[in-house]
């Protein structure tokens, strides 16, 4: 999702061709006035860069918060063991019904 989100972001100076107002589209602007391309779209490329990763850090701290990993770590052996037990508690019963 977060993904998606960022490439909304970037694909946004798309909208410069139908004339709507956007950074790419200000920068064109700013850089018919002046004639300072290099300057002018390498700052629209910071924007977009600090933009975009502005998005993920914070994507990722409410992921943190709203995703907290449980207080006791499971290793992947006990859980293991686990299912086998529950399984084989199930095949017990299902015999014992039959």
């Amino acid at each position: 999702m977060v993904n998606q989100l960022v490439q909304i972001i970037l694909g946004s100076s798309l909208l410069s061709a139908i004339s709507v107002p956007e950074l790419t589209g200000t920068a064109m602007v700013i850089n018919s006035r002046n004639l300072l391309t290099i300057q002018v779209f390498g700052i629209a490329a910071v924007l977009y860069l600090v933009l975009t990763n502005l998005v993920v850090l914070v994507a990722g701290l409410i992921g943190r918060a709203a995703f907290k990993p449980p207080l006791r770590p499971v290793s992947t052996r006990q859980s293991a063991l686990a299912g086998l037990r529950t399984a084989a508690r199930r095949l017990v019963l299902v015999r014992k019904e039959a």
